[in-house]
């Protein structure tokens, strides 16, 4: 059936060629167009369920490095207090 669809489509003669209703009406396309919306449920399903967690993967990662970022901003905040003023490697003070 599926290649009688296509023979169809693909007629050189306009006149023999099948019109988009004869397409649509053609056996092949009936027998799956009940199939394709329960897929297409399905699908939409899981994709939401995929962006729910990919949102929620996000959100994990940002409070994860927003934490790594603030704790070693106050360590090495603290640390630096406590050595006293910066000084390059030859000794010489900052200007």
């Amino acid at each position: 059936q599926a290649k009688d669809l296509i023979k169809g489509l693909l007629c050189v003669d306009p006149k023999r060629r099948l019109s988009i209703q004869q397409s649509i009406e053609h056996p092949w396309i009936q027998t799956r167009a009940g199939e394709s919306t329960l897929h297409l449920s399905v699908a939409q399903t899981e994709l939401k369920k995929f962006t729910a967690k990919a949102r929620l993967k996000k959100a994990i990662n940002t409070v994860v490095a927003a934490n790594r970022f603030g704790s070693g901003f106050t360590k090495r905040a603290s640390s630096a207090s406590s050595q006293g003023p910066a000084t390059p490697s030859n000794g010489a003070p900052l200007a």
